[in-house]
């Protein structure tokens, strides 16, 4: 069975100029994952503690046009500007699990962040609920506690 994990996540700030001083490359426009913490692991309890970027699961993208995979119906490139975004995973099968995390300091003039992304997964039959593929954001603060949503 063919996983489809292609994820690509497109970060749009509104303000790059204040934001851009405490939460750099946050949006990938070095067209690199400089200021990033990679991780490779697998999922459904396996953990993504493996440190460090790998070719093919961690990949910046500078393409104008659209995924094969989504069926050329989701941009590599956030509609709404910019000119990367990194897509997590590939087509390998084997439980593969990525993250990508960030750290930044928030203060009053930079309170707004914004983010964009575009996601697939394939919805395997047979599998549980929690062996299927997900997708997980977490906000957390300084003492590494979630920050709840609205």
């Amino acid at each position: 069975m063919k996983k489809i994990l292609s994820l690509i996540l497109m970060f749009c700030l509104g303000t790059k100029l204040l934001i851009a001083q405490s939460c750099d490359n946050a949006d990938f426009e070095t067209g690199t994952l400089n200021s990033w913490d990679a991780f490779t692991g697998t999922c459904c309890g396996g953990g993504i503690t493996n440190p460090g970027i790998v070719n093919g699961r961690h990949t910046v993208v500078g393409t104008v046009g659209f995924d094969p995979l989504s069926l050329d119906t989701i941009s590599y490139i956030a509609p709404s500007g910019g000119n990367y975004s990194v897509r997590l995973g590939n087509s390998n099968v084997g439980r593969e699990a990525e993250k990508l995390t960030k750290s930044f300091l928030v203060t009053a003039s930079n309170t707004a962040f914004t983010y964009q992304y575009a996601l697939l997964l394939e919805d395997p039959s047979g599998h549980t609920q929690n062996d299927k593929p997900k997708f997980e954001v977490k906000l957390l603060d300084q003492n590494m506690q979630i920050i709840p949503g609205p």
